[in-house]
Formats: structure tokens, C-alpha cells, sequence
């Protein structure tokens, strides 16, 4: 399901918790990466990237720290992503990998990194046709409107 955004995906800012990630996902979604080193900063890199560049979706790879309480590292990429209008993804892990540890791209890289690169690729994909979705919205609506005024 595509939320409502008017940015285009195709130069997105993407926003990682930690570098060789961010190093990574640059080259699988070819887009911007940058790293926030915690989720404790996330926020306020995602909102200093925005309004530094407020054209340009952010797209944060959070982690998903299925083992603590609360999952901090989703709650803080969800939030990050909610105040910029931006989207957080997280790796889809099986309970195989869960149960070993993993909870971020960079791990499921070090254990499969055709299926990072693949997953990381997804995810940048699902963003550009939602951004195309809501902008064919946008337009429709728009030629709504006109048709009411004539």
C-alpha cells in the first residue's frame, strides 16, 4: 500500500544507521545514502536532510531489533520516516535468521548479500511506483478540480 507523498523516489535520500551500510544500500538502490551511527539521532538526521533538501523522499533501512523490548530501532526509523513523510524499510528476515541475531541489511548482508541487494533493490522499487501511484493521484485530482471550475 503507498502512502501519500509528492517527491520523487528517483533521487532519494537514504538514510542508514550505520555506514557500510549506507555504502551499500548507495549501490544497490542508486540513491544518496547517508548513515545516522544510532537510532537515538535518526530523527534528527532525517529532519536535517529534509530541510536541506525538502524535493527529495527519504527512504530509511531501519533495524529491526526484534529482541528488545519495544524494538527501538523500528519505533525510531517509523518515527524518523513519519516526520519527513518519508519511508522506513526493514530486511525481511525468516525466524532462522531472527533467532541467530540478525536485525538490520547489513547483517543479512554478511550472511547473503545477493539477497540484501535484492531485498535493498525491492524496497527502493516499491518506493518509485508508489511515488509514480501518487503522483498519477495527484494529476487526477487535479484535473478534477479544473473540470469542476469550467
Amino acid at each position: 500500500m503507498c502512502s501519500r507523498r509528492r517527491s520523487r523516489f528517483s533521487s532519494s535520500r537514504l538514510s542508514a544507521a550505520i555506514y557500510p551500510l549506507a555504502r551499500a544500500q548507495r549501490g544497490y538502490g542508486h540513491v544518496s545514502a547517508v548513515a545516522a551511527f544510532d537510532s537515538g539521532n535518526l530523527l534528527a538526521v532525517a529532519t536535517a536532510l529534509h530541510e536541506r533538501w525538502p524535493g527529495k523522499p527519504i527512504m530509511i533501512a531501519g533495524d529491526d531489533d526484534h529482541r528488545l523490548e519495544n524494538n527501538p530501532g523500528r519505533a525510531k526509523a517509523v518515527e524518523a520516516a513519519a516526520a519527513v513523510n518519508g519511508l522506513a524499510v526493514f530486511p525481511q528476515l525468516d525466524a532462522q535468521q531472527r533467532e541467530r541475531g540478525l536485525t538490520d541489511f547489513n547483517d543479512l548482508a554478511l550472511e547473503n548479500r545477493p539477497l540484501a541487494g535484492q531485498q535493498l533493490a525491492e524496497a527502493v522499487s516499491r518506493a518509485r511506483t508508489c511515488q509514480i501511484e501518487n503522483e498519477l493521484e495527484r494529476v487526477r485530482e487535479q484535473s478534477m478540480e479544473v473540470g469542476t471550475r469550467v
